[in-house]
């Protein structure tokens, strides 16, 4: 794990009545902009390489997601399955187009317009995505009024030694992961503390949600206004301290928790057995100003 978002959608997407969305932001950069193809969306319309600035196209892509407009949202985000699997909602989308015999094509216009229809009968839609700047989030608020976001942080030093092992991030391994994590992070903070002011924004420490996922799953429901119920309650503890992860689709995945079933507080400070100190001295010197925003003590 890197950030612990995956859990914690998981956890926000166990509310009845949520549309959650897992990461639908990964093919625009994973594969449209890094391969240089065209965008298509939904409603036909194609616009070629270089004619279109991605930060509008994400905007435009999560406004659709959030408001439950499909047309915005290009249509290769409709052909992510596995991720779209992580989602219980989705899963009924990948499934009408699953039907035996008949080509995904053919089925595609009519199984999206169902997909869409459970969106709008949700009384909450969750976008769970690390592909967005705090700088889009605000513009969101501006068209989506009833918009709030939560703000997941970790120690950026468990963060940028995971990010080393799956990304590599060069030659510097993790410091320069740290130096990319924590810039980006003190751009976010910067627009974040005018967003606080609205009230519209909530930070979670991933620390408090693997070692009290109680706390932490209650203060995101109230915050929200999910429904905080004993079985909610139950199912955090379940996946989580409790490392029974037959319930928690992501949990399972071999690039989160995989077959373990440790609890989640044994992941959350590996670094300080694993990362040499002079390597931790020179992330804390990168990121001295996040940890301490966000309470996290330096090492000495």
């Amino acid at each position: 794990m890197r950030s612990g978002s995956s859990v914690t959608g998981e956890i926000l997407q166990y509310s009845k009545g949520t549309f959650y969305v897992f990461e639908p932001l990964r093919v625009l950069f994973n594969y449209i902009i890094k391969n240089n193809h065209p965008l298509r969306f939904v409603n036909g319309t194609v616009l070629r390489p270089g004619s279109y600035n991605s930060t509008d196209v994400l905007k435009e892509a999560l406004k659709g997601w959030f408001t439950c407009n499909f047309s915005t949202i290009y249509q290769l985000s409709f052909k992510d399955y596995v991720f779209l699997n992580l989602s219980s909602k989705a899963r009924n989308f990948v499934s009408c187009l699953n039907t035996d015999g008949v080509h995904k094509s053919v089925l595609f216009a009519d199984c999206l317009e169902k997909f869409e229809k459970i969106c709008r009968e949700s009384k909450f839609v969750v976008v769970k995505t690390i592909r967005t700047s705090m700088k889009v989030a605000q513009e969101l608020m501006e068209f989506i009024p009833n918009l709030k976001v939560i703000h997941l942080v970790r120690d950026a030093r468990q963060t940028a030694m995971s990010q080393a092992r799956r990304e590599g991030c060069g030659l510097k391994g993790i410091v320069n992961c740290a130096k990319s994590l924590c810039k980006v992070a003190t751009e976010d903070d910067e627009v974040k503390t005018a967003m606080e002011k609205r009230h519209r924004v909530l930070t979670v420490r991933y620390e408090e949600v693997a070692t009290m996922p109680v706390n932490a799953t209650r203060a995101m429901y109230n915050f929200v206004g999910l429904a905080f119920t004993k079985e909610v309650e139950s199912y955090v503890t379940r996946i989580t301290t409790g490392g029974n992860h037959s319930e928690c689709e992501t949990c399972k995945l071999k690039w989160q928790m995989g077959n373990s079933s440790q609890s989640s507080v044994v992941h959350i400070d590996t670094w300080k057995k694993e990362m040499r100190p002079s390597v931790i001295v020179s992330v804390q010197l990168l990121c001295e100003k996040y940890l301490t925003r966000y309470g996290y003590k330096l090492f000495k």
